[in-house]
């Protein structure tokens, strides 16, 4: 049999030594990274000027968005937080007593003023919306900003239920705030945050009162429905 042609043929050496013009620029450049914003607060002022039924959604995602950045701030603060018993056992006085512990029951107001907030926050914008009216019905988008505000709230609540030394700090607070003379324990600020540390679960329970209480069943219904899917 004839041996098998290893070399190039007659037509594969015309392509060889073909006259290609190298005088053009490659097809293929340098990749250029792409990177799209997702929602992100403050991102979308300019929604005013398109009319479209969500721009009530909008605003109240960004707002949304502001509160969750304000309960991970709380979270963090609450999860590091670390009883004070021994530091004021080398207390001079009562006052310094007031002093030393002042900035971590500020921590606590902060907790208790992101629950407040976040709890009329949501239960507003469902009282403001018919959901009955589909017109009217709330994005997903903005349910899904509830459903993480919610979330945090049930993780605030249960590292609140699980650290009893912060209700210790605060009774030793106002205990010496009364011998010091340097504020008022019983204020309406201190009995707040005092029923706010109290009960086990009291964030959860308070919440589910209330949104039982303005009639917010539909809504959660709805939050629940996402979170299956």
């Amino acid at each position: 049999p004839p041996a098998m042609q290893t070399g190039p043929t007659g037509s594969t050496k015309k392509l060889l030594f073909f006259p290609f013009d190298d005088s053009q620029p490659p097809a293929t450049g340098h990749t250029v990274q792409v990177d799209y914003a997702g929602f992100e607060p403050g991102l979308h002022g300019e929604a005013k000027m398109f009319q479209t039924r969500w721009l009530k959604d909008i605003e109240d995602s960004c707002q949304a968005d502001s509160l969750l950045q304000n309960g991970l701030t709380c979270l963090r603060q609450l999860y590091a937080h670390r009883s004070l018993e021994k530091a004021l056992g080398n207390a001079q006085n009562a006052a310094h007593c007031v002093d030393l512990l002042a900035p971590e029951i500020e921590k606590l107001r902060q907790a208790l003023n992101f629950f407040k907030d976040t709890s009329d926050f949501i239960l507003n914008s469902f009282v403001n919306h018919d959901h009955s009216k589909a017109e009217v019905r709330l994005s997903e988008i903005y349910l899904r900003k509830v459903m993480k505000l919610l979330d945090l709230l049930i993780v605030l609540d249960k590292i609140k239920s699980s650290k009893r030394s912060m209700e210790k700090d605060f009774e030793a607070f106002r205990k010496y705030l009364d011998v010091s003379r340097k504020g008022d324990s019983n204020s309406v600020e201190n009995r707040e945050l005092h029923l706010f540390l109290s009960p086990v679960h009291s964030i959860i329970q308070k919440f589910k009162e209330t949104a039982k209480n303005v009639g917010c069943q539909a809504y959660l219904i709805d939050i629940l429905n996402i979170v299956m899917d």
